[in-house]
């Protein structure tokens, strides 16, 4: 799961769901409440550790932190030297993950308008953060905040939301620079939306599956253009640190790609290469991967 989540595309809650874990997760998750904290005081700490499955939690939250902070180097230096094909690789991790999404709701024409609104979300998000200032430190737990809701929801991921917030970037850097201060309010976040909106979710998800699923699938279509792989700098920025740094991009033909814009030459690139069949090559793998998962895990189902 902690792997999943680093890369925008691979829900946590997916990786729950198909291996099985995920009814527990979500048990476990609602469990830690005001009762819990209740047991916890007058039967002590034994009682409250079993009543929220703590083992289990410890566990799988060890799993994940370790998971992400081996492999966030590794994610990071594909992100600054192959972009094309690690894009294209999350491109169709996305794609999967909407064909999984799909097939799990019930469709019927009223389910077309809520594509429409996870679509329109999306685009109104990807919009907004771009007005922000997202070094301001109060921006990540709002990042934080919003981002858990992946691990309890299948079919989004954590990264992907951080992704269109303009966030994934800055907390991959974190990590690895290990800027406590930045982690810690990006960590308060996510307990926070962790404690505030699993009961929501999990309320929308059993009594309004088909809604949900729909409004899901419209948030990944509309994420499309967000990570296409050929992409061009049209415009550059001056962040908090006073670096030059991209600011808006513009989609492009692959074979048009390698034509370097003016943003692009003021930031120093002097070469891209579009790698159009690898990055094929590598968007349909994902894409297969994922389906075979999914296909592979209810054939254990029906063991």
């Amino acid at each position: 799961m902690g792997l999943a989540d680093l890369v925008p595309g691979i829900s946590g809650g997916t990786v729950a769901f198909l291996s099985g874990i995920y009814p527990r997760l979500l048990t476990a998750l609602k469990s830690v409440n005001l009762h819990a904290l209740q047991t916890l005081k007058k039967k002590g700490f034994v009682a409250f550790w079993q009543e929220i499955d703590g083992g289990f939690l410890a566990t799988l939250f060890a799993g994940i932190a370790t998971s992400i902070l081996l492999f966030s180097k590794l994610v990071q230096y594909l992100l600054n030297h192959e972009p094309v094909l690690l894009y294209a690789l999350f491109f169709g991790l996305i794609a999967a993950s909407t064909w999984l999404l799909f097939r799990q709701a019930s469709w019927k024409f009223s389910q077309v308008f809520y594509v429409f609104l996870g679509a329109f979300m999306v685009y109104q998000i990807t919009h907004l953060q771009a007005q922000f200032e997202i070094e301001h430190t109060w921006y990540f737990f709002f990042c934080g905040a919003i981002a858990i809701c992946a691990m309890i929801l299948p079919g989004i991921s954590g990264s992907f939301v951080l992704l269109i917030l303009g966030a994934y970037y800055p907390i991959l850097q974190a990590l690895n620079d290990r800027n406590i201060l930045v982690l810690l309010v990006f960590l308060a976040g996510i307990i926070t939306g962790l404690l505030s909106f699993v009961h929501l979710v999990s309320y929308c998800f059993q009594q309004y599956k088909n809604q949900t699923l729909s409004v899901l699938i419209g948030f990944l279509i509309g994420s499309f253009p967000m990570l296409y792989p050929w992409q061009t700098i049209v415009s550059t920025r001056v962040n908090s640190h006073g670096e030059m740094v991209p600011f808006l991009k513009e989609a492009v033909l692959p074979w048009h790609y390698a034509e370097l814009s003016v943003a692009e030459q003021t930031l120093g690139i002097v070469e891209k290469n579009p790698k159009i069949l690898f990055s094929l090559i590598l968007a349909i793998s994902a894409f297969l991967v994922v389906f075979l998962l999914e296909k592979n895990a209810k054939h254990k189902q029906a063991e």
